[in-house]
């Protein structure tokens, strides 16, 4: 099938020969008339335009082609995240430890009193500090004032033999403590004066003038019945701690004066110190033997 061009080209050609052939037949004549020469004028300007149209629509013209951007079919490829477990579950509720002072186990006392469960003093912190004081605060520390002034080796010395053997010692002169010092030292009141004005610092630990004066004065009962700690038992100037009635029997604390009404008292004191099962019932039998007559 011919196309759009090649059929008016053939057109063209055709309508070209009628052209020539009216042209031939007006040089024949020798008067031609004004209609034929304004055809063969006419139709020769429509054939110029018409050829000129033919040989543009034979040229090769380029027209500018937009890129189509190819389609993408495929989905994106998608990492998988690592999977991780989740821990347990955090509760919000909050737990308040028990800070009642124990450590007992699943021990049980042997029912025997006479002979008592041992008990490890150097456990336990705070708690077991209150089971062996027998001093308050005030004068249960030394400054190294006073270190300094006896000197390094005598104060070691001293501190070792009266803490090595404190729980045999109940006189508030002769347990390890900064009056016992004093008077082992035999520091002038002076000294001790002037030293203790020095250190104080505004603190609850300072002492005052009439405490300085009640140290002064070597009045062992006086000392013993204001500085002893709440934790004990005092008989004149003799100091008990929890600890000595615990490893004492019912006889030394009739042999030392404790009464029943002392032992009373002090009986709640043991709930502020850990010890294991079998000793808190073994000080429990004996303490409340004692105060209800059963020995």
């Amino acid at each position: 099938m011919k196309t759009t061009v090649e059929n008016l080209s053939d057109a063209i050609g055709m309508f070209s020969d009628r052209i020539l052939q009216e042209a031939d037949a007006l040089r024949g004549r020798r008067r031609a008339n004004k209609a034929a020469i304004r055809f063969v004028a006419i139709a020769a300007c429509v054939a110029v335009v018409v050829l000129t149209g033919v040989m543009y629509l034979n040229r090769d013209v380029e027209l500018p082609v937009e890129p189509i951007e190819p389609e993408v079919t495929e989905e994106p490829i998608i990492e998988d995240e690592p999977v991780i477990e989740d821990d347990e579950p955090i509760t919000e509720d909050v737990i308040e430890p028990d800070t009642t002072p124990t450590y007992e186990d699943d021990s049980v006392w042997d029912g025997n009193y006479e002979v008592m469960p041992e008990v490890n003093i150097n456990t336990g912190g705070d708690s077991n500090y209150n089971f062996i004081q027998t001093t308050n605060y005030k004068i249960n520390f030394t400054s190294m004032s006073f270190v300094t002034y006896v000197g390094k080796e005598a104060f070691e010395e001293w501190i070792y033999e009266h803490t090595s053997t404190t729980f045999n010692y109940t006189s508030v002169a002769e347990m390890a403590n900064l009056y016992s010092l004093i008077v082992y030292f035999d520091i002038s009141d002076d000294t001790v004066r002037e030293m203790l004005v020095n250190l104080r610092n505004g603190s609850e630990d300072d002492l005052s003038d009439e405490e300085i004066d009640l140290l002064l004065s070597r009045d062992n009962e006086a000392i013993a019945a204001y500085f002893a700690a709440d934790t004990t038992i005092v008989k004149g100037e003799n100091i008990y701690s929890l600890y000595w009635i615990y490893c004492h029997s019912i006889d030394d604390y009739i042999a030392e004066g404790i009464t029943q009404e002392d032992i009373a008292e002090i009986l709640p004191k043991f709930d502020e110190v850990g010890m294991s099962n079998a000793a808190r019932q073994a000080i429990t039998a004996k303490l409340e033997d004692y105060i209800n007559g059963n020995y």
